[in-house]
């Protein structure tokens, strides 16, 4: 599982929790959640995006919005 907020990514894997930074990848804090099994971890949060395909979306947007940006200040 996979969840974007606005400045954390969180990733949850074989029953182990985790927070990362989604602009390198670093993990800022993990949680092994000991004795909590190994099942699917639900993560949930006001502004958290968990779409793969809304993700995808976002970070299209934003690149876009950096290049229109860009070539606005090269013309100018």
């Amino acid at each position: 599982n996979v969840a974007l907020s606005e400045s954390e990514l969180y990733a949850a894997t074989k029953g182990e929790l985790f927070c990362l930074d989604p602009a390198t990848g670093h993990v800022r804090w993990h949680n092994p959640l000991k004795g909590l099994g190994r099942g699917l971890i639900a993560i949930a949060a006001a502004g958290v995006e968990t779409n793969q395909m809304s993700l995808l979306e976002r970070r299209k947007r934003e690149e876009q919005a950096a290049a229109a940006a860009a070539a606005a200040g090269a013309s100018s």
